[in-house]
């Protein structure tokens, strides 16, 4: 049987956001709700805190000490757990990705975090915190949307199954293009938007500007050398053939990316 963790009363005052907490923004409204849960039926659920030189350290339950803080609490339930920073960073990841306010981007980035920093695998992910593999895997690739698509999701114009179904689509100029057009004016489906990536892969080009070819045709081969490459570089991987060249694009969002692949090609 496993040990059951004790529960320890600790002044509020001695706890201490964790300085590595990945949780960009905590929601004010959702603060007043839980203070005033708080208020009317104490905390419910010990905070997670490590003990270490600088003092006790919040690792998960920020939210229930700033709510309790403004409630008046002088003290708060507690489970001391001995980790080290690293591992307060993931446990700190991971107890956010389960919490029910977070957008999908913000999710994506915590799967992305605990994956490119911490070499955790898509699979181990999805068994931490639920979810399976492919859900994860196509949650971050979301990523890779431009900033048009991205506000339309989060300003509930388009919905996550519609945006994972523009990823179909080889470049960010295809995506936003049927995003404009097909999306936006005519409201096209998740299956209309995954038959026209279809049949644009089957034609091999789609007009852009004055009739260049955006999509070169692909061979089985190269099909499966870009698909490959998208899961070992995990990020969008753009292979362009023709009759005297072949291209391969790989769409990056920040900095970091960029120097993890670097660092992999040319070890």
């Amino acid at each position: 049987m496993s040990e059951v963790a004790e529960v320890h009363e600790l002044e509020i005052d001695l706890l201490q956001p964790n300085p590595l907490q990945p949780r960009g923004s905590i929601s004010p409204n959702s603060l007043l709700e839980l203070a005033e849960s708080i208020r009317e039926h104490g905390v419910l659920e010990p905070l997670i805190v490590a003990k270490t030189p600088a003092g006790y350290q919040i690792i998960a339950g920020e939210r229930r000490w700033r709510a309790s803080k403004m409630v008046g609490l002088k003290k708060v339930p507690v489970i001391v757990k001995d980790v080290k920073p690293s591992q307060m960073l993931v446990l700190a990841i991971i107890e956010n990705l389960q919490r029910e306010d977070l957008n999908i981007f913000e999710q994506a980035a915590g799967y992305k975090r605990l994956n490119e920093d911490f070499g955790m695998s898509h699979e181990a992910i999805g068994k931490m915190v639920g979810r399976a593999r492919t859900e994860i895997t196509n949650t971050i690739r979301i990523l890779n949307l431009p900033d048009i698509v991205k506000d339309a999701v989060l300003t509930g114009t388009i919905n996550k199954s519609q945006a994972e179904a523009l990823l179909h689509l080889r470049s960010n100029e295809i995506i936003v293009q049927v995003f404009t057009t097909k999306l936006l004016r005519e409201n096209y489906s998740v299956r209309q938007i995954e038959e026209l990536a279809r049949r644009l892969e089957q034609e091999g080009e789609i007009q852009r500007g004055k009739g260049r070819p955006a999509i070169w045709k692909h061979t089985k081969k190269s099909k499966e050398i870009e698909d490959n490459l998208r899961q070992a570089f995990n990020c969008d991987v753009d292979l362009r053939r023709s009759t005297k060249q072949i291209r391969m694009t790989f769409v990056l969002n920040d900095e970091e990316t960029l120097e993890r692949i670097y660092s992999l090609l040319t070890k």
